[in-house]
This record gives C-alpha cells, sequence and structure tokens, in this order.
C-alpha cells in the first residue's frame, strides 16, 4: 500500500467520522421522562396503519400496565405490612 492510498483512506475515514457525529449530535434517542418525538417518528412512522405494529405497541402497553398494577400492588401489600 503506498502512502498516498493510506493517507487518501485516511482522509476519507476522517471526513466519514465527522459526518457520523454531526447526525449523532442532532439525534437524540432519549429524554429523562418521555421518549423523542423524533426518535418514534423514526422507528413508527414507516408502520403507520400496520396491523402488526399496532398489535405490537397494544401488547407492549398492556405489558406496562401490568407491571404498574404488580408494581401497585406490591407497595399497598408492603404499606399494609408495615
Amino acid at each position: 500500500m503506498t502512502k498516498a492510498t493510506l493517507e487518501e483512506r485516511v482522509t476519507a475515514l476522517e471526513k466519514e467520522m465527522e459526518q457520523v457525529k454531526a447526525l449523532r449530535s442532532r439525534v437524540r434517542y432519549g429524554v429523562t421522562g418521555r421518549t423523542n418525538p423524533q426518535l418514534i417518528e423514526t422507528l413508527f412512522g414507516v408502520f403507520a396503519n400496520d396491523p402488526e405494529a399496532e398489535e405490537v405497541a397494544h401488547a407492549i402497553a398492556a405489558e406496562r400496565e401490568r407491571e404498574r398494577a404488580q408494581s401497585r400492588q406490591a407497595r399497598e401489600a408492603d404499606d399494609a405490612a408495615g
């Protein structure tokens, strides 16, 4: 490998890395306490009106509610016992 080829490759990699860093700085994948709307659009925009995607979303919501109910019951049992 010649020195010029190596330098060209390094330069290309540096440019690509700058692009990745610029993209990464614009996209935030989570905000404490709530979900980033841009992430929701990125993940679910392509699945708009897709029955399987809606089924998954409902299953996730049901599981979260089940976990919340279990947590509430455990706290109430601790409060009653304590």
